[in-house]
């Protein structure tokens, strides 16, 4: 089970990064303009899930479960900023029928929220068997 979570953390993971710069891209910048904050929106996102893989890279890396444990700490919490970076903090463009708020922001939030699920889920298992050892 430890090990179907840990693959699917880092599918999702991947996936989130990928999301602003190849699956849902957001709204174009129109040459000579600045971009729009829906731009800095997706920027902030691939950064952020970047930071994420690597993490769950070195928690893979690591053989030690405690330490395991407290990387994995970051993960759901990371997704959650993921998920409120994307709707509130910075957000999308105005206009409704905007590529950002009809595909980048909802896949953005879906994905996040998937993660978040399924890393809490991760470190329930993983408390589960250190405290059995």
């Amino acid at each position: 089970m430890k090990k179907i979570l840990k693959i699917l953390q880092l599918v999702a993971a991947v996936i989130l990064a990928l999301i602003p710069k190849v699956i849902a891209k957001p709204c174009k910048v129109m040459p000579g303009k600045m971009p729009m904050k829906c731009f800095h929106m997706s920027n902030a996102v691939f950064v952020i899930a970047i930071s994420i893989v690597i993490l769950l890279i070195i928690a893979y890396i690591i053989k030690d479960e405690k330490i395991e444990w407290g990387i994995n700490i970051a993960v759901p919490v990371l997704a959650i900023d993921l998920f409120l970076l994307a709707k509130f903090v910075i957000g999308g463009c105005k206009h409704a029928g905007a590529a950002c708020q009809m595909k980048t922001i909802p896949a953005v939030s879906i994905c996040s929220i998937i993660l978040a699920i399924i890393s809490i889920a991760y470190l329930v298992v993983l408390k589960k068997s250190i405290n059995e050892r």
